[in-house]
């Protein structure tokens, strides 16, 4: 019970590499292993005799299916079919291996240092060729949902949408980007082999809105959301949509008294304690939108502060905190600028700010 045995090989040779060992549905038991591979039988491990041009090349992989078994031999992908012989189903790509493979449907799937393939009724076909050809992948699965997920050294994981094999829509950035091996459970978690260690992926459902559900989904610069939780978009050529909660299509808000408002690019938007909509432009306007109607305040603001960068509502001051030419602070009364300085010089060209939780102010500068 608590012993090991060890069992010799048939040519006595020494193995440098086990890849893996798999018992087939015959209950053959394959040990996988550089320059081919080997069957139990009984107390040996007996040598696996592989025709040309797989005999002594390195045996990765084995994949059982109904017209036999898919051998990956690194240089080559073939097939013994069920009456003993191999058909090989790609050219020889010389000192190119293939890293994984993996059957699905009637397509087999294969991946290079760079570069994933699918044989399809003897043609090789290359998946994803764009993306792939400028980095190395070590591993891939097809998982349970049709999706490619690829490991790659420059870009983390890559992840296709479901069934497509055109490109790699979404990735998964890693501090130590290599993951050499891939496993989806039973749960559909997908489990990750990283350098760094053990990366779990749990999925999540998202539903993605383009110009083709609607206007207001198109060339988007600004996304805001009011007290109550409702998402307002900013849609540069289309206005300014509020998209309620429970409401199947945003609404589009009433700017038209703002001449040129619909091209204008809306670089922030924020809302102060009574609801209203402030947002500023990129033709340096600085509109506050309130039961209805939009009103411009850029007469506010002097001749100096020809542009805007960022906005913001202080919750406890009940001000409007505004990065222009300098920081400035007010409200639909007026404004006037903050005497803030670094080292004793005047803050210049404020680029962004954030307000902390202990109220004290972040301001990122061009100088500093």
């Amino acid at each position: 019970k608590d012993t090991i045995h060890c069992f010799p090989t048939t040519d006595e040779r020494s193995l440098q590499y086990v890849f893996n060992v798999v018992e087939l549905s015959d209950h053959r038991i394959l040990a996988l292993v550089d320059q081919g591979a080997y069957e139990f039988q009984g107390d040996v491990w007996k040598k696996v005799d592989f025709p040309p041009p797989y005999a002594g090349l390195n045996c990765r992989q084995v994949i059982e299916s109904e017209e036999g078994l898919y051998f990956n031999f690194e240089k080559y992908i073939a097939l013994q079919q069920k009456d003993g012989s191999f058909k090989t189903l790609t050219p020889d790509l010389g000192p190119v291996f293939y890293i994984n493979i993996q059957k699905s449907g009637k397509n087999i799937y294969a991946n290079r240092s760079n570069g994933l393939l699918k044989l399809e009724n003897g043609k090789v076909v290359e998946l994803f060729e764009e993306q792939l050809s400028r980095t190395s992948n070590y591993n891939f699965i097809l998982d349970q949902q049709n999706r490619f997920w690829v490991a790659t050294e420059k870009f983390g994981i890559l992840v296709s949408e479901p069934g497509h094999e055109d490109v790699l829509a979404h990735s998964i950035a890693l501090p130590f980007n290599l993951s050499t091996y891939l496993f989806e459970d039973r749960d559909h978690t997908i489990w990750a082999a990283n350098y760094e260690g053990l990366v779990k992926i749990n999925d999540v459902v998202y539903q993605r809105y383009d110009q083709s559900a609607g206007p207001e989904f198109e060339n988007i610069r600004c996304l805001a959301a009011d007290p109550a939780g409702n998402l307002y978009i900013a849609s540069t050529g289309n206005g300014v949509f509020t998209w309620k909660k429970n409401i199947a299509n945003p609404e589009k808000l009433d700017f038209r008294n703002i001449p040129g408002f619909e091209e204008d690019v809306v670089d922030g938007m924020c809302f102060d304690d009574e609801g209203a909509l402030w947002l500023i432009t990129r033709d340096s306007k600085l509109i506050r939108y309130a039961n209805g109607a939009a009103k411009d305040l850029t007469h506010l603001f002097p001749p100096a502060a020809e542009y805007y960068q960022a906005i913001l509502f202080d919750s406890v001051r009940k001000q409007i905190i505004l990065a222009a030419d300098k920081m400035y602070v007010g409200d639909e009364h007026g404004f006037f600028p903050l005497d803030l300085k670094i080292e004793k010089e005047g803050i210049v060209d404020p680029m962004y700010i954030v307000l902390l939780r202990d109220r004290s102010l972040l301001v990122n500068t061009l100088t500093k």
